[in-house]
């Protein structure tokens, strides 16, 4: 994989999940990668597990593999305004961030627990013009702590 930029790795049974600017991969333990069958080829900005389920951030949109296999688009959250930068999973929900935009998705299907949209100038811009959500720490299913490129905040919504 010399010449691509890794986002993030996600360690599985028998390998690891991860992101890259070529798109989605699967890393076997002997070190072998391979495309994930079923996502489209585009550049992947994350991917996170909660031990059964993985999701991974490709371009604007979310996937997810189930524990017996297999990728599925989460049509339920749409075509995000902005490509994936940050995923991370706790409490079940899974937190997507992107350039403008942060959801706390529900993992049984219920839904997006909460919404959030950035508007140019809301959140402060890091020291190159850089904006948008770079990690995602959650604390439980209604806190978590976001990085951006001008530094931290901690983020708690009543559910």
């Amino acid at each position: 994989m010399s010449g691509t930029r890794v986002s993030a790795i996600q360690p599985v049974a028998g390998g690891a999940w991860v992101a890259t600017d070529r798109g989605l991969m699967f890393v076997s333990d002997d070190g072998v990668p391979g495309p994930a069958a079923d996502v489209p080829a585009f550049p992947a900005g994350a991917v996170t597990g909660d031990g059964s389920r993985v999701w991974a951030g490709v371009d604007r949109q979310v996937w997810e593999r189930a524990p017996e296999g297999g990728w599925r688009r989460l049509d339920e959250i749409g075509t995000l305004s902005s490509p994936v930068t940050s995923l991370a999973s706790a409490a079940g929900v899974v937190w997507i961030g992107t350039a403008d935009e942060l959801i706390a998705w529900q993992m049984d299907g219920r839904g997006p627990r909460r919404r959030y949209t950035f508007a140019a100038g809301d959140l402060p811009l890091g020291p190159f013009g850089e904006r948008g959500i770079a990690s995602i720490l959650p604390v439980d299913g209604s806190t978590a702590w976001i990085a951006t490129p001008a530094g931290a905040l901690r983020l708690t919504s009543p559910y």
